[in-house]
């Protein structure tokens, strides 16, 4: 509970609420949701925050807050409900993560070229990276973990030397592929913690962890991270292979992450 005042806190203050702010449905240890948070914060697009999932008694799956299924009955996170934000009228709600930091981007009005070119980088990455990294914790898969690594390597080649992802020309500050890849990274230490498993030492790996330290560094980025130790009690789950959640009904019947109901 102590935990989840503080994020609460934090979130309101660098949330700027207001009556016309979108609404944050959220869960502090989903990676998912972080996307949306940073993105938030980076655009200084006017929010509140509303941690809507909670682990139920056994700590295995969520009890989901009545408001989010309201506007998104899948119960997932992030949802973004922006009805308000856009003036009312007909219910505006984003539901994908990858959406929400296009959806955040434009509502802040940022100037975006490159929109799709930047959504099939961050589906590249989400594909890659983030997707396997399920399939590692759960069940060891050693050609997921191949993939995830080569994913990474070809990433941090697109990174330039002390900066970001050069993505719609936003190399100098976090972009929206930064935002898309920077949870799972900053996850890495699970995959040690349960699996045993570490970057190689190969200088691109030493380019990443310099990326996740400027990523660590921005205030936007900052503000979202979640204390280890609760991040390694939260994923405990699903290294047992016990987690009652979409993601993980999705890699026990053998799909990616991204492929659940």
């Amino acid at each position: 509970l102590k935990l989840q005042f503080l994020y609460l806190i934090g979130g309101l203050t660098t949330a700027m609420a207001a009556k016309s702010s979108v609404v944050l449905y959220t869960a502090w240890f989903c990676p998912y949701a972080q996307r949306a948070w940073m993105a938030l914060n980076l655009y200084g697009v006017p929010y509140k925050r509303v941690e809507a999932l909670q682990l139920d008694d056994a700590k295995l799956g969520y009890v989901k807050d009545p408001a989010l299924l309201a506007v998104n009955p899948k119960g997932l996170v992030p949802t973004l409900d922006a009805t308000e934000y856009v003036g009312g009228g007909a219910p505006k709600v984003v539901k994908e993560s990858l959406d929400t930091l296009l959806w955040v981007r434009a509502a802040a009005g940022v100037a975006a070229p490159q929109e799709e070119k930047d959504m099939e980088d961050m589906k590249r990455v989400n594909d890659a990276t983030c997707s396997a990294f399920y399939k590692v914790l759960m069940a060891g898969d050693e050609a997921a973990w191949a993939r995830m690594l080569a994913g990474l390597e070809s990433f941090v080649a697109e990174v330039p030397e002390g900066g970001f992802h050069a993505a719609g020309g936003e190399g100098a500050k976090p972009g929206v592929v930064d935002l898309a890849l920077f949870p799972w990274v900053h996850r890495l230490f699970i995959l040690e913690e349960f699996r045993g498993l570490t970057l190689p030492d190969a200088p691109w790996a030493e380019g990443l962890r310099l990326w996740e330290a400027r990523m660590a560094a921005v205030p936007a980025v900052r503000d979202t991270l979640a204390d280890r130790d609760e991040l390694i009690g939260a994923y405990k789950r699903y290294a047992e292979n016990t987690a009652k959640s979409k993601v993980a009904d999705a890699v026990r019947k053998g799909n990616e992450a991204h492929e659940h109901d």
